[in-house]
């Protein structure tokens, strides 16, 4: 059986594959790959753009690398069989619907820097049980999980500072909501 997991190298001129000199995977560029299981985003990527691995429907896995500071809208979309991710503690934005529609996602690592999950960006992860929102993030906003609906215990810190409009809408089995300090 052929090996499906995809690490980008470091020294690799990401040009080729999509990227700019910005160092960034650019909008599209795994679009709909249908034998990608696996990838590991190197630590010279800085952004994930718009759409940059939406449906790539057989995503199991993703680690993001240390330097990567924004994963884009829609960069996630759709990939229904993405079971775990890994956010390293280089990003600070989470975009509008990065996650959407990523219904097998099981563990959500948030490394401690993030500081904004935007709209609707785990919206429909639909198998999500647990979710720690980290120190660093001061601002949850409209939606960001909503109908997750196996969500049943979240975990925010006190520092947040703005939360904005329905977070957990649908969160049907949500049963415990602890704030930290």
């Amino acid at each position: 059986m052929k090996k499906k997991t995809k690490i980008i190298p470091s020294n690799v001129d990401l040009e080729w594959w999509g990227a700019s000199k910005r160092k960034t995977i650019d909008s599209n560029t795994f679009r709909g790959c249908e034998n990608l299981e696996s990838i590991v985003i190197p630590d010279s990527v800085i952004t994930i753009e718009n759409g940059a691995f939406r449906c790539c429907n057989a995503l199991k896995n993703v680690i993001i690398g240390n330097a990567v500071e924004t994963i884009d809208k829609k960069a996630f979309w759709g990939c229904i069989n993405l079971q775990n991710i890994v956010i390293s503690n280089s990003v600070k934005k989470i975009r509008d619907r990065s996650f959407y529609g990523c219904e097998n996602l099981r563990k959500i690592k948030l490394g401690e820097t993030v500081e904004t999950i935007e709209k609707e960006a785990f919206a429909y992860c639909t198998n999500l049980e647990e979710i720690t929102i980290p120190d660093s993030v001061i601002t949850l906003g409209k939606r960001a999980f909503k109908d997750c609906t196996n969500l049943k215990r979240v975990i925010i810190s006190k520092s947040l500072q703005s939360i904005d409009k329905y977070p957990f809408l649908n969160c049907k089995n949500l049963i415990r909501n602890n704030c930290i300090s």
